[in-house]
């Protein structure tokens, strides 16, 4: 009950009244307090060597200091495996956000086992992309255009927000990044006098913006944006909702690690059209990509492989396919056929017999006329047992002293 946001209070008046046990708000935040260590288990679990796409980003909520409720920051990194699958590598709570606790979280993540993360999405946070690029030179940083836009339009009048967002997503929803950089002149020209700013906050941070321009739209509608974890997050902010601020740092962290579970339940299927983002990849970085299918072929045992998207399966199980199936090419006999094809030839399936044609039983209302008019034809089910008139004289027939005329 507390993984789905009851809070003990919720869960002491839902004992009274489903099952008439009294438990009281201190029984169940002690009972609760026994997944701590299972908590802590799960934050220092061992991670893959290489983590293809991790998005960063913070939530936060109202914690009780010294009899005043203060702000705190639950710090989150989602990563997508080379399964295409999304994962939550651990959560942190801290004062504000901050680029010297990310960089402490990225050191982290190295201890844990993380080598590699080859697209990192994360916020325009001043120096966030230096702490990460200390931990991992080899990371590519793409900020969030969602976020640069929204900064963008802070602290103008209203009036101009629309015909300003549309000539801004003429940048960002350019085909390449010339076709971008001339939007972004035009946009100058427009509103530079009026809006400054703006152009400026985008020229100084336009190549951390324009990494995703060199990628098809099935890549960049996953690294544009942070919405991977902001998802997360706004799931999270449905199952907390109930509380308004928590007593201390222990309580807010049981609050998140036990959603996190209950969350992580739907992430079962990789994310759409993997197979095209993992090939793009391998194109930009192949050596980077190979070496973390080298990790996940000796973890899974060797053998006989192939790619399948954004993972590895064996070639065994490929055979069982449909599509792949030697049945299915013709190449071995079915079942039923006793003839054995001479060398270079390929049998012929044998053809399938026709079903037995059955006479048609009778039925009644067979023999009815159809009503006249432009109504539409009757259903099956309908002229399967006769009209109304009819089932009501088989009724008057088979129950005579029950019908009332």
């Amino acid at each position: 009950m507390c993984s789905k946001g009851m809070s003990t209070r919720g869960i002491e008046d839902h004992m009274r009244d489903i099952y008439g046990v009294e438990a009281s708000a201190s029984l169940a935040g002690r009972i609760t307090d026994k997944i701590m260590p299972e908590a802590a288990e799960w934050q220092a679990r061992p991670l893959s060597s290489v983590c293809p796409i991790a998005c960063f980003d913070g939530i936060y909520y109202k914690v009780k200091k010294d009899g005043k409720a203060a702000n705190k920051c639950v710090y989150s990194v989602l990563g997508i495996d080379m399964d295409g699958i999304k994962d939550i590598l651990g959560v942190w709570i801290g004062e504000a956000e901050s680029a010297p606790f990310w960089a402490t979280i990225f050191n982290e993540l190295r201890n844990r086992g993380v080598e590699d993360i080859i697209i990192a999405c994360h916020g325009n946070l001043t120096g966030f992309a230096n702490a990460l690029a200390s931990v991992f030179p080899k990371t590519v940083s793409q900020l969030c255009i969602i976020h640069m836009a929204r900064n963008s339009t802070n602290h103008f009048p209203y009036k101009d927000l629309r015909p300003l967002m549309a000539d801004l997503k003429k940048v960002y929803g350019a085909a390449s990044e010339e076709e971008a950089l001339y939007a972004l002149d035009g946009f100058n020209e427009k509103w530079g006098s009026q809006y400054p700013q703006i152009y400026k906050m985008w020229e100084e941070n336009w190549d951390g913006l324009s990494e995703f321009f060199k990628y098809p739209n099935e890549v960049r509608s996953i690294i544009y944006t942070t919405n991977a974890v902001e998802g997360f997050h706004r799931m999270l902010r449905k199952l907390t909702k109930t509380k308004t601020n928590f007593p201390t740092d222990g309580s807010l962290k049981k609050s998140i690690c036990l959603p996190v579970k209950e969350i992580s339940k739907k992430w079962t299927m990789p994310i759409k059209n993997w197979g095209v983002v993992i090939g793009q990849m391998m194109i930009y970085h192949e050596e980077r990509i190979k070496g973390a299918a080298a990790v996940w072929q000796a973890q899974t045992g060797g053998g006989c492989i192939q790619a399948r998207g954004m993972g590895i399966m064996c070639l065994e199980k490929t055979m069982e396919a449909y599509a792949f199936h030697p049945c299915r090419q013709g190449s071995l006999p079915r079942q039923g056929q006793d003839t054995a094809p001479s060398e270079g030839t390929v049998p012929s399936p044998r053809p399938r017999e026709p079903p037995p044609q059955r006479e048609p039983s009778p039925r009644l209302g067979q023999g009815h006329r159809p009503c006249q008019g432009t109504s539409p034809p009757r259903s099956r089910a309908l002229t399967r047992f006769g009209t109304h008139s009819q089932r009501f004289k088989l009724h008057i027939a088979a129950f005579p002293e029950k019908t009332i005329l």
